[in-house]
């Protein structure tokens, strides 16, 4: 499982000393954790943390009800529902780049990871891999 989401649940690693953190991750239910630990779930209260922070809007948080929310989801929200300003692009990327980084371990992922979204076309030429499009996206 990603350690990015494992972090956030125990609110230490990645969100060591973080309040808000803290505060959202005492929130998730054990089913939630649950449901993270064996299908990889992400809990809502990570999108409720994203948006007490400023990285997204309360209106892109997943509705909980309507089908699971997968890593890929997360993804989809911080890659392209982020607030517009700087600062919030910014811890978008950041926690993007993690997610990311933890689920493929590759050595040549770190640099190029920086080529922003040319990186899903390099991945598939040198993998020879696709990636399903996604409802709302262009895919990863």
């Amino acid at each position: 499982m990603n350690i990015i989401i494992s972090n956030f649940l125990t609110a230490s690693g990645f969100f060591e000393g973080d309040e808000a953190a803290a505060k959202e991750a005492k929130l998730v239910t054990k089913k939630q954790r649950r449901e993270w630990e064996r299908y990889g779930y992400v809990p809502i209260s990570f999108f409720y943390y994203l948006a007490r922070i400023g990285v997204i809007k309360t209106q892109y948080i997943p509705k909980q009800a309507k089908k699971p929310i997968t890593l890929g989801d997360l993804l989809d929200v911080l890659r392209l529902k982020s607030n517009s300003d700087e600062q919030a692009k910014s811890n978008a990327a950041y926690i993007f780049r993690g997610v990311v980084e933890a689920e493929i371990p590759n050595p040549e992922f770190s640099t190029l990871i920086g080529l922003g979204d040319h990186v899903w076309q390099t991945l598939k030429e040198r993998h020879k891999t696709t990636f399903p499009a996604r409802k709302g996206g262009d895919g990863l």
